[in-house]
């Protein structure tokens, strides 16, 4: 419950995953990200997967477009004039798209924490301290420029799924880019680690009567409130970084992408076309899960018995 779940970080992923595959494993990989942090029971597991799943139709009959239309709009401007505001129009409507998700997520995230009991709730903070650890071993604790040097290789990855091989003037402009960054992951693992503060919080809380609850500083009003706006316990400080690093790669964007090569043009054409046909074809397909996960399933659920027969996800 860090995040509002797997969907927003895999959707972000699609394009470089094989989109159509990767869509139609999100109802047992939503159910197996959720075990990874917390040991829900037999009843529990099954209303997640019912709730989840219908979280899932509803991304796929409202938001799938909007994702295609705003690569539609996309295209247009990289194959005529790119200006910047097309970039930071582009930019500003992916965030819109995570808080949307985000809003319809926070309910029933908010639901099954209140179902959790007290070991479960043990489990789960202790496990999201697990992954502060991780997370600080992989991105705080290494020297900055092994740091720079990820940073590097992850960036261009990501750009080359697109326009494929960058030359090295794009590559000098991407070492120009990390240069200019804010260092902020001290200040992103002080922000994970309240995080968990508020939600423990809630938990203390949550067996209280309302005139006996202890207020917290600067907590939001509730836990739904904290999964759809947990930039609300960002210091000032932190913010601005964020807002620095976030105009500069703007800047990388554009100037990338509206200096592309003949050949760079061509390849970034048939992603954007073959990402779109993708999620129309989602988009409108009247079952929105498809894919009978079988073998999955038993990820999430656990050896089958002995002398049981095996389920499917549907």
């Amino acid at each position: 419950m860090k995040k509002t779940g797997p969907l927003v970080l895999i959707c972000s992923l699609l394009a470089g995953c094989g989109l159509q595959f990767t869509y139609n494993q999100l109802d047992w990989l939503g159910r197996w990200y959720v075990n990874g942090y917390v040991s829900l029971n037999s009843p529990q597991k099954a209303e997640f997967k019912q709730r989840w799943n219908g979280h899932l139709d509803w991304h796929r009959q409202t938001q799938l477009r909007r994702y295609s239309e705003l690569l539609k709009t996309f295209k247009v401007a990289v194959n005529t004039d790119l200006q910047m505001d097309h970039v930071v129009a582009s930019s500003d409507q992916v965030e819109r798209f995570f808080r949307s998700t985000a809003e319809q997520l926070a309910p029933d995230l908010t639901y099954f924490a209140t179902q959790l009991d007290d070991e479960q709730s043990l489990e789960l903070l202790d496990s999201l301290a697990s992954k502060n650890r991780k997370w600080a071993k992989k991105y705080v604790t290494p020297t900055a420029a092994k740091r720079a040097k990820r940073r590097i290789a992850d960036t261009s990855e990501r750009i080359e799924d697109w326009t494929g091989r960058l030359n090295r003037s794009q590559r000098n402009r991407i070492h120009e880019w990390n240069s200019q960054l804010a260092p902020i992951a001290g200040q992103m693992l002080a922000q994970r680690i309240r995080w968990q503060e508020v939600l423990e919080h809630y938990f203390d809380n949550r067996h209280q009567p309302v005139s006996s609850q202890q207020p917290l500083t600067d907590a939001p009003a509730s836990l739904a409130d904290l999964i759809i706006n947990p930039d609300q316990l960002w210091s000032d400080e932190y913010r601005a970084a964020i807002e620095h690093n976030k105009q500069a790669s703007i800047l990388l964007v554009y100037d990338l992408f509206s200096q592309l090569t003949d050949k760079q043009m061509k390849h970034l054409n048939r992603k954007l076309d073959s990402t779109i046909e993708d999620l129309e074809q989602l988009s409108t397909d009247n079952n929105s899960l498809l894919t009978q996960n079988e073998p999955f399933e038993r990820l999430y659920q656990g050896p089958t018995p002995p002398g049981q027969g095996q389920t499917t996800s549907r």
